[in-house]
């Protein structure tokens, strides 16, 4: 239905073009002041595209784009002090560890032992932390092909290449974890099997950013909104 048959719910009067906002679908009548919904008159709100988030960098090369961002945040900091704690006990435990069995002692076994599962829950946040302060991550999308690398530290956090032409659409998951923890994943569609999982990240603006752009440059529906 062309805008202007559109008419005020309240009074009947028709709408001007500068009296419906296409991004609300909401309408205000100059006759009467009555503000409503048009979702129902042959208007369908349009979201407005999210804003590009400071952190993330984006570069074109003829018909490819990328779109790259440091890890580090805040998050990160608080992480990096659990890690020196964590690990400064795990120093003491097993410095206490070893001298007893240089001592002779049976007991500085048991603690070696004792200790292994800490040590790798030690090693592993350290390894994330480092990650955090170095890594940074590139996502590339030409014709028909989509990268996503994570570096320098690339072990355990996913990425990879996939060919675009089973892709149907651009989705976003809102995950809700213990203690009231959302995150968020960024999702692409196939038409051949399961959905396949882009990226996850608790920042919902990077997230929906990400999803409105790779699904413009892709040509892609953005199926669901976080």
């Amino acid at each position: 239905m062309a805008l202007e048959q559109l008419s005020c719910k309240n009074c009947g009067e028709p709408l001007a073009a500068g009296q419906v906002n296409l991004q609300t679908g909401l309408a205000s009548c100059a006759a009467c002041n009555a503000v409503f919904t048009v979702a129902g008159q042959g208007i369908t709100p349009t979201p407005a595209p999210p804003s590009r988030p400071p952190r993330i960098e984006t570069s074109e090369f003829g018909p490819a784009k990328e779109w790259r961002w440091k890890w580090w945040n805040a998050g990160y900091a608080v992480l990096l002090v659990f890690a020196l704690l964590w690990n400064g006990f795990m120093l003491f435990w097993y410095g206490a560890a070893i001298w007893m069995i240089l001592d002779g002692e049976s007991g500085g076994w048991v603690m070696a032992t004792f200790g292994l599962i800490h040590l790798s829950v030690g090693i592993g946040i350290g390894y994330t932390v480092l990650a955090g302060l170095r890594n940074t991550t590139t996502i590339r999308h030409a014709p028909g092909v989509l990268e996503i690398a994570h570096r320098p530290y690339s072990r355990f956090f996913g990425g990879g290449q996939w060919e675009t032409r089973t892709f149907t659409a651009i989705r976003i998951e809102t995950i809700y974890g213990n203690k009231g923890r959302i995150s968020y994943r960024l999702m692409a569609v196939r038409s051949e099997g399961n959905p396949l999982k882009l990226l996850s990240d608790n920042e919902r603006d990077m997230i929906r950013f990400l999803a409105y752009d790779l699904a413009a440059a892709m040509k892609l529906p953005l199926e669901a909104s976080a």
